[in-house]
């Protein structure tokens, strides 16, 4: 949306005409991992979007509460050896937007991912969220997905953030534990694996399970 409304103000500020400006927007193509929406078929929505910062999450929460008929139900982690303090921010911001929110994994890499999942879940607390009620800590992130999927409900909104547009997770090597006092080492795999994921087919898959059980 931020995009296309620069858009606007560029083709004003050149001296483009209305029908100009609009018919530029409407050849835009969207953007993979930004605003996509998941449709198989199901009676509640499904965004997957790469907001990863406390910035990003009001910003869009913002955008995204008043579409959800229902409950806004949100999935996200938040990266190992990065911003420690976002954590719990992330958190208290998702707390407060969403109805229940599920902390999940987000590149752990070497760090310890229950003490992520801890860090953002004590935020979320901080809203006046109850872990186990309207929070949860699920640390394979295709299982939040499926949890998220399960729960949801007609009009309903799920809304997964953090992965976007990429095809990778990045978590902890069989000896993380052991070696992460190290400095940042992504490249070893004896602290770093990686594993293929895409965000978009994990929620079409999870939706599919959820209808096929109907």
């Amino acid at each position: 949306m931020y995009n296309s409304l620069a858009a606007v103000c560029v083709g004003q500020a050149i001296g483009l005409n209305k029908e100009q400006i609009q018919k530029g927007i409407a050849g835009l193509k969207a953007v993979e991992g930004r605003m996509t929406r998941v449709d198989e078929g199901q009676d509640f929505d499904v965004i997957v979007d790469y907001a990863h910062t406390p910035e990003s999450f009001d910003k869009i929460f913002a955008e995204v509460k008043p579409l959800a008929k229902g409950r806004l139900i949100c999935v996200f982690g938040s990266a190992g050896r990065r911003d420690e303090a976002k954590r719990a921010a992330q958190g208290k911001i998702a707390g407060k937007w969403c109805d229940v929110v599920i902390a999940t994994e987000e590149d752990d890499r070497d760090i310890d991912g229950n003490m992520i999942l801890d860090q953002i879940a004590s935020g979320a607390v901080a809203s006046g969220k109850v872990v186990g009620k309207d929070a949860f800590k699920i640390l394979i992130r295709e299982e939040a997905v499926q949890k998220a999927i399960d729960i949801a409900q007609k009009g309903d909104l799920v809304i997964l953030l953090g992965k976007g547009h990429e095809k990778s997770i990045l978590y902890n090597g069989p000896k993380a534990a052991e070696l992460r006092h190290l400095p940042q080492n992504d490249s070893d795999p004896q602290r770093v694996l990686k594993r293929d994921y895409d965000e978009v087919m994990v929620a079409q898959k999870a939706i599919r399970q959820k209808l096929a059980k109907r």
